[in-house]
């Protein structure tokens, strides 16, 4: 048993089987507290997944059937699974679910045919195939698939100045969104024309480039 703190927990109790018993009363009492505080950390985590949902809640859960039981039930799901949380609410769902399954397909013809389940293997010494020849192009006038000649793409970069100067753009339009754009008017954009230069000043921009 164990007293949690905010960054560590203390142990308070530890029992010790006493010879000659084959369960502690002490130990399984303390292994109920374990095991309901377990439950109620799963329906804390249940009950925070869905309530995050904001439009629509889809949640998605898998049973096995009960076959002593009857064709039409269901078994029910782990004791510490999410699904035991709503298992009160969601066996009817799902017991309806599958009687209805039941009535929609009926039962098989008993003359229903059993197909082959023969197993085909390869021969010894068998390869793949040759793959397909290389595809001839329409704008291929070599008629043997070569490929126009690669061009490589040379790219002007900016430079520093450039990149500071969309450092500072972005930080004005982050100021103007947090604040309210509608306070924001051309007038009020150019008088703020001293805070961008400060800004690109403090970035290193040379001021014969400003």
């Amino acid at each position: 048993m164990e007293r949690p703190h905010a960054m560590h927990q203390d142990l308070l109790l530890a029992p010790v089987k006493g010879a000659g018993e084959s369960e502690s009363p002490i130990y399984q009492y303390l292994k109920r507290l374990e095991s309901e505080k377990q439950a109620y950390e799963l329906g804390r985590l249940l009950y925070v997944a869905a309530t995050r949902a904001k439009k629509q809640l889809h949640i998605i859960a898998t049973v096995e059937p009960d076959l002593k039981g009857g064709e039409n039930k269901v078994l029910a799901p782990r004791k510490n699974s999410l699904l035991a949380q709503l298992w009160p609410f969601a066996k009817k769902l799902f017991d309806e679910t599958v009687s209805q399954c039941h009535t929609d397909a009926g039962d098989p013809p008993d003359d229903t045919p059993i197909l082959p389940q023969g197993l085909r293997r390869l021969k010894p010494g068998w390869q793949l195939p040759a793959p397909p020849a290389t595809p001839v192009y329409a704008n291929d006038t070599s008629g043997e698939g070569a490929q126009a000649e690669y061009t490589p793409i040379e790219y002007k970069w900016a430079g520093e100045t450039i990149k500071h100067i969309g450092i500072v753009v972005h930080r004005c339009i982050q100021w103007m969104a947090e604040e309210d754009t509608g306070l924001w008017d051309e007038q009020r954009v150019r008088q703020s024309q001293y805070f961008y230069q400060r800004q690109l000043q403090y970035l290193g921009v040379p001021e014969k480039e400003m």
